[in-house]
């Protein structure tokens, strides 16, 4: 996408929420002039959606091209292949999408580690010793392949909770026992030498990260998977690692942890509980919110809601209860400027409750001390087979996974009251 184009997105969003102000600075509205503010609202959710889509795209360009740069000198370009040599990546998914071979396993793990690192500002040999594999022969670069970045991308996509929280591989789906803190541990000051050391310990209990599955089944015409003309790989792992997204994003969000994935709504124990009107949240109860979290904590901290109240905190101002001076919020003034709140970054998640009765409506902290574990391989099946009598294709794309907080203190929600 270019600048130009980014810009335009910009300005236009920008003028329709100046033309939101105008409207609710000039007074009570009528008819009129609530159509205008309702057209200007479509207008900045269209565009922000829009702007949200392709910094996306530019996000995911800028990860490639720069695990591209810093891998160049280790991958042979494709012209110089011999004839007699393994064939590339995108040759042998052909082979299994068009009927060679039943199973094709993808290994996320090298793409998650290289997601994480980009994130975190690596780049050129910084990049290649993060990625760096500790094999019998000293260690051998572990290159995600292009193929496997792609359905991590896809995975990430839905929701907020993946893409703020810390991602392990398992090479298996055995459960793992960790420990989760309940209460920090008090320090104490030793005053003279020979003093004894004191302070509280920390009190911890346990979280086990199981290997729950997550899978979708897509089903293609056989003569779609034989013309060579369609893209059968890019059909196929679009629909498929999507939709197995959207799920895994659902269970990280709010799955109830009872035979599923706990969600970061949910593993909070700490809350801050509305004290005004049921369905709007006031100001003062997301600043609440931020500073039931400790410092240590804050300072990493970002709030993740559902989009629609985000919509409604962009009506609300910062004094008199949210009805006088400064906007709380404003869009981002360029690009890849995140949306805020205090200071504190907003993310939206579809899974996050709406508002209503007892309604958990927002989290915010350091969503980092929200452990996910993928358990193996992302798996693609073919069969033939299963929809004989159609003359359909069935692929099947399968991955385990499992999540929870492991840090009760670095992570709150605010919670409506009950009506």
């Amino acid at each position: 996408m270019s600048n130009e184009y980014l810009n335009k997105l910009f300005t236009e969003q920008r003028s329709a929420f100046e033309a939101q102000e105008a409207l609710i600075a000039a007074g009570p509205m009528d008819a009129e002039a609530q159509a205008s503010f309702d057209k200007a609202q479509e207008v900045f959710e269209s565009t922000g959606a829009e702007i949200a889509r392709h910094q996306k795209l530019e996000e995911n360009k800028r990860m490639a091209d720069t695990a591209r740069a810093a891998y160049e000198p280790f991958i042979t370009p494709t012209d110089e292949r011999g004839p007699n040599t393994t064939p590339s990546e995108r040759d042998q998914l052909e082979a299994f999408f068009r009927g060679e071979g039943m199973f094709a396993d993808v290994d996320l793990s090298a793409a998650a580690r290289e997601r994480a690192a980009i994130r975190a500002g690596a780049e050129g040999m910084e990049l290649r010793s993060i990625l760096i594999d500790g094999g019998a022969s000293g260690g051998s670069l572990v290159i995600p392949t292009e193929y496997a970045r792609s359905i991590y991308a896809y995975l990430e996509a839905p929701g907020a909770v993946r893409q703020n929280a810390t991602v392990m591989q398992s090479s298996n789906g055995e459960a793992w026992t960790l420990p989760r803190v309940n209460t920090h541990g008090v320090a104490t000051q030793v005053i003279a030498s020979g003093t004894a050391i004191g302070g509280t310990d920390p009190i911890f209990d346990t979280i086990t990260l199981n290997a729950y599955k997550f899978g979708q089944l897509v089903q293609v015409a056989s003569e779609m998977v034989e013309d060579a003309a369609f893209n059968i790989i890019d059909f196929v792992t679009s629909n498929v690692a999507r939709s197995v997204g959207r799920r895994i994003a659902t269970g990280y969000a709010t799955g109830s942890g009872s035979s599923t994935i706990n969600g970061l709504a949910v593993a909070c124990t700490g809350s801050v509980v509305t004290g005004g009107s049921l369905i709007t949240a006031t100001p003062e109860d997301f600043l609440n919110l931020q500073h039931s979290v400790t410092k240590e904590y804050r300072d990493q901290g970002v709030y993740i809601m559902l989009d629609s109240t985000l919509g409604t905190l962009r009506k609300v101002r910062s004094d008199g209860g949210g009805t006088i001076g400064p906007w709380l919020m404003e869009p981002p003034s360029s690009p890849g400027q995140p949306t805020s709140i205090f200071g504190k970054a907003v993310y939206t998640d579809f899974n996050y409750a709406a508002a209503g009765s007892a309604a958990k409506v927002a989290t915010f902290g350091d969503v980092s001390q929200y452990y996910i574990k993928d358990s193996g391989t992302f798996r693609f099946e073919r069969s033939d087979e299963y929809a004989f009598n159609t003359d359909l294709v069935s692929f099947r794309g399968v991955l385990r996974t499992d999540g929870d907080l492991v840090d009760v203190l670095a992570v709150k929600v605010l919670k409506q009251q009950v009506s």
